[in-house]
């Protein structure tokens, strides 16, 4: 599995920065606004930008597998399945907890930055190569 990451190291650091970079900005600009607006809250940018990096390890852990073809097959909506259930499973978690309270819109952010990731990972490669036959 180590030679797969050596060979894909550059796209991987390329997602993972342009990801953090993302996170960043957005949680940068929410603080400039006022952080008590429900919609642009910085708990559901930190659960977008948290799921975002989860989507991110759990589709190239899927990626690299060797053993299961199925897994490697359908690596896509896997990641998404699992990351959906993950965040589902902590807001149900958070309903039974007295000290937390259950919330629609984090299970809406954390599935958003679920699709985000896969989206970001599936087709910037295919933009790069795009871009690079024109010489842009």
């Amino acid at each position: 599995m180590l030679y797969l990451v050596k060979k894909n190291k550059a796209y991987l650091l390329a997602v993972f920065g342009i990801l953090a970079y993302c996170t960043l900005f957005s949680i940068f600009i929410v603080l400039l606004f006022d952080p008590s607006e429900k919609i642009l809250s910085i708990d559901k940018l930190v659960h977008f930008g948290v799921f975002s990096m989860l989507t991110y390890f759990l589709f190239f852990t899927f990626s690299y597998q060797e053993k299961i073809w199925f897994i490697k097959k359908h690596r896509t909506g896997l990641t998404v399945i699992v990351a959906s259930l993950i965040g589902i499973g902590v807001e149900v978690y958070q309903l039974y907890n007295p000290t937390r309270s259950f919330n629609v819109n984090d299970m809406i952010a954390n599935l958003s930055g679920a699709l985000f990731t896969v989206v970001l990972i599936k087709y910037l490669p295919k933009r790069i190569k795009k871009l690079r036959k024109y010489s842009v």
